[in-house]
């Protein structure tokens, strides 16, 4: 059963790993026996995280670019398979958010966030599947994009972020049909309320706090380390046959909103 999720000698890339989910699904699969790619915006940053990861035994290296800049971009994935010879696996998940209400929002936003979520995963995409169609055996590669419970129950302010990543799903799915016959599966994760420096001023509000609980069937928030598990199994042998899917990793709260309580 343990080589189902055995990532030994499997190269992955996971983007905004510096801290928050991004490091806990960077420790998972570090774990798991990959060499993880930690990426940040910051060089000294992304180095220190993955002398982090080296420090405790597993294999990592680094990588720094700004997602925004889609020429630093286009250079990212050629430069992790010159280093490490292939690559297995994509976790797109750095973001950013610009909340504003529809009156408040404008094109610049939209663009911003379009180029952030979907654009700079595309590119990472495109470029990762055309390296993970020379990797051997018919089992090529893995790729996986992060939306959030957002793209089913949408909040005010949040129609910017909710869009984007409603396309990141279209686009999991399409990319998904598009790989499919190449070994290489495409899936998505729709993380919930975490315990993440994000959310730390709803954190430190017991009211906030309380009534985000209240509407999770799990009554309470997860942490960042349940992000692991499921990261792991997208990225393993084990999830070979599961392709342009979406998981709601979020206490359940998506599925029983019925059961809200005020």
């Amino acid at each position: 059963m343990s080589e189902l999720f055995n990532l030994t000698g499997k190269t992955i890339l996971i983007t905004g790993s510096t801290h928050s989910l991004g490091s806990a699904m960077a420790d998972a699969c570090a774990a798991a026996g990959a060499t993880v790619v930690v990426h940040g915006r910051n060089e000294d940053s992304a180095a220190m995280r993955a002398e982090t990861l080296i420090k405790a035994g597993f294999k990592a290296s680094h990588v720094a670019f700004d997602i925004s800049d889609l020429t630093a971009v286009a250079a990212a994935i050629p430069t992790i398979v010159k280093r490490h010879g292939s690559i297995w696996g994509l976790i797109n998940n750095a973001g950013m958010t610009l909340n504003n209400h529809l009156f408040q929002d404008n094109v610049e936003a939209y663009e911003k966030i379009l180029r952030a979520h979907l654009i700079t995963p595309f590119l990472l995409t495109q470029a990762a599947a055309t390296e993970m169609k020379k990797n051997p055996g018919t089992d090529k590669g893995r790729i996986l994009n992060i939306a959030s419970t957002l793209i089913s129950s949408p909040r005010v302010g949040f129609s910017n972020y909710a869009s984007a990543k409603m396309a990141v799903v279209g686009f999991t799915r399409a990319v998904g049909a598009d790989l499919g016959a190449d070994g290489i599966r495409v899936n998505c994760i729709a993380p919930g309320p975490f315990t993440t420096e994000n959310n730390r001023k709803t954190l430190n509000d017991p009211v906030l706090k309380s009534r985000f609980e209240n509407r999770i069937p799990a009554a309470r928030w997860g942490e960042p380390e349940e992000l692991g598990g499921p990261a792991v199994f997208f990225m393993s042998p084990a999830s070979s046959y599961v392709n342009s899917q979406t998981l709601f990793v979020d206490g359940g709260l998506t599925h029983f909103l019925q059961h809200w309580k005020t």
